[in-house]
């Protein structure tokens, strides 16, 4: 992507691109569905509002279309304008006759006036950009400005950082919540199948996800290896992995049930964002997880094998990603479907903004409204889609790790991360289902948010035990886990390495960058994993289900949660919530779905697990 600049090191946390905006405007216009008009606006409310700023300039990162350029664009069309991202009102449904009205999002750079140079202790950040030179942000210095004026032209607007967002607590605590480990598959033909077990709702067990997409937004690998994994790796010792690759790994799209679709975006360049994810021992150490993604997108296969799956690379190999590549990856998803949603799951298996736990470096946690008006245009953004009919089905997060006495010294159980905490904050999306993890036996796993009363839990798995324990595991030894007790999802793996399960675990092979080991196992193509983003494809193949057996006329989806709470019999508890503004803390009882996962041997589909 252009115009993204350095952000953040190891050592000095920014959770946003350096001096660049976005700003959601709130219009009327039914014009606005062409992307050409979208951009002429852009530019007109950068000078309006560079009028009214004394300390700073915005400077619009997209280009106009060239003088004669048609200005018909689709809102979501192929001839994509770069930095304007047009999406429906959330508040008005588009009909046959009548074109709705239309908000965008634009991305500016920010650009200090002359003379302008003292750092703001409260809100602007002193961060390493390349060749070692301080560079000053600016960011939420500009937004608290921005925000002093309710509108721009007598348009209504929020302002936001153009934030960079992952699979993770935050940009430096990982999940999944440890690497993943290699299983040993015997050398037999199958795989390892999941199922639901004692659903409320009996007919769902009949379902496929027929007829319905589901949208897998996370890290990829690439087509390479994936294809060279199912055929030369793999053989018939991993049949959903072979079945999920399209015959031709380059026909990338079109690709029907059970192959899945691949798509490819530009993402974040590792070298320029954090590193995300812990080692066994929890220690915050960032590793390649380019199999986040595939694995999520083979468990949303086995229990759904008639869905249509699209992967979208949004994050990338360490797992983060940016607002710009988000945007982008919903108004494709929007080119595809229409202005029919309804039967559309979007799986989150990420999570965005900081946790509440650093709220206080930004003064959030005294002006708490700051925050929700810079979350309003994310969440606009999505509850358009809403309204339409899309469900989003997002990881609660796994900021309650016992390990981490940094991040939760209280040793409580936090509320659900952003995006999947927009199904309780404004602008709510009423589609927007939390999911937390539970462990094999429908306990509320040791790591997992809480989902609220909206949310469910499925199993995620439960941390592994590293052997040895501590302190002996800060030597240079290669350490193992006690797989006797290992309560983990296994899911599929393309690379042909696995990273370390401790920093300190001494290889000859190094990750590209040299900074994590990496060690080769035998090539099973199965891996374990555990952390909330593996419940969440869970309750995406519950959704697609679900969706199947709907009646068509249903117009929307505003029901979801409700069909998804109702489908299972089973609750748990979730020990020890914290109280979170308005809502209550303490132990809280929630509906969960549980699943079983077994061999099975023969191709795949074969059936439900026995």
């Amino acid at each position: 992507m252009r115009n993204m600049s350095n952000t953040t090191s190891m050592n000095n946390v920014v959770y946003w691109y350096k001096n660049q905006v976005i700003l959601t405007y709130y219009t009327d216009k039914p014009a606005f569905n062409y992307r050409t008009l979208a951009a002429q606006f852009a530019v007109q409310y950068q000078n309006t509002i560079n009028q009214l700023l004394q300390d700073y300039t915005l400077e619009w990162v997209g280009k106009l279309p060239a003088s004669g350029q048609p200005a018909n664009m689709a809102m979501s069309g192929s001839s994509e304008i770069e930095g304007v991202y047009v999406f429906p009102s959330s508040t008005t449904l588009q009909t046959p006759s009548q074109l709705p009205p239309y908000n965008f999002a634009a991305l500016y750079n920010i650009h200090p006036r002359s003379g302008h140079t003292q750092q703001h202790m409260a809100s602007t950040h002193s961060t390493s950009g390349r060749g070692g030179i301080d560079m000053l942000d600016h960011t939420l210095t500009l937004i608290d400005h921005l925000h002093q004026h309710e509108q721009i032209d007598d348009t209504p607007f929020d302002a936001m950082p153009h934030w960079l967002w992952s699979n993770t607590d935050d940009v430096l605590h990982g999940c999944p919540t440890s690497p993943p480990i290699p299983v040993d598959d015997m050398g037999r033909s199958g795989h390892h199948c999941l199922s639901f077990t004692d659903l409320a709702d009996p007919s769902l067990e009949g379902k496929t996800g027929k007829g319905v997409s589901v949208f897998v937004l996370d890290t990829l690998p690439d087509t390479s290896t994936i294809g060279g994994a199912a055929k030369v790796d793999a053989g018939q010792r991993n049949m959903l992995l072979q079945s999920m690759v399209p015959t031709d790994i380059q026909h990338t799209t079109g690709n029907q049930a059970p192959a899945i679709n691949l798509n490819y975006w530009d993402v974040p360049d590792p070298q320029k964002t954090a590193k995300t994810g812990k080692d066994v021992y929890g220690r915050l150490v960032g590793f390649p997880m380019p199999d986040h993604g595939l694995t999520i997108a083979g468990i949303i296969r086995d229990l759904a094998p008639d869905a249509y799956i699209e992967c979208i690379r949004v994050l990338n190999d360490y797992g983060v990603g940016d607002t710009n590549t988000l945007y982008r990856a919903l108004a494709y998803i929007e080119a595809c479907k229409g202005q029919n949603l309804r039967n559309t799951v979007i799986n989150l298996s990420l999570v965005v903004v900081p946790p509440k736990s650093d709220w206080g470096r930004f003064g959030w946690d005294k002006h708490p409204q700051k925050l929700d008006r810079i979350l309003r245009g994310l969440g606009e953004r999505m509850l358009s889609m809403a309204k339409r009919g899309a469900v989003f089905t997002a990881s609660t997060g796994n900021d309650t790790d016992p390990r981490d006495y940094m991040m939760n010294p209280g040793e409580v159980r936090f509320w659900p991360r952003y995006p999947a905490m927009f199904a309780y904050h404004e602008p709510k999306i009423p589609t927007m289902i939390p999911v937390g993890a539970i462990n094999s036996q429908g306990q509320a796993t040791s790591y997992s948010n809480y989902p609220g009363p909206m949310g469910i839990g499925t199993f995620g798995g439960e941390l592994p035990e590293p052997t040895p324990w501590m302190p002996s595991g800060m030597s240079h030894t290669n350490v193992t886990v006690d797989r006797s007790k290992l309560d983990a999802i296994c899911g599929i793996y393309s690379a042909p390495v696995f990273p370390a399960l401790s920093k300190n675990d001494h290889y000859e092979i190094a990750a590209p960058d040299g900074d994590y080991p990496e060690y080769i196992a035998p090539r099973s193509t199965w891996a374990f994993w555990v952390g909330t983003s593996f419940a969440t494809p869970i309750i995406s193949a519950l959704v697609a289900r679900i969706l199947e057996a709907n009646e068509p006329s249903q117009a929307d989806n505003a029901d979801i949660r409700e069909k998804v709470r109702a489908a299972t019999k089973d609750t748990t508890t979730w020990t020890g919530v914290e109280d979170y503004e308005d809502m209550d803390g303490g132990d809280m009882d929630g509906p969960v779905v549980m699943v079983k996962q077994k061999w099975e041997d023969g191709p795949f589909p074969g059936g439900h697990c026995d």
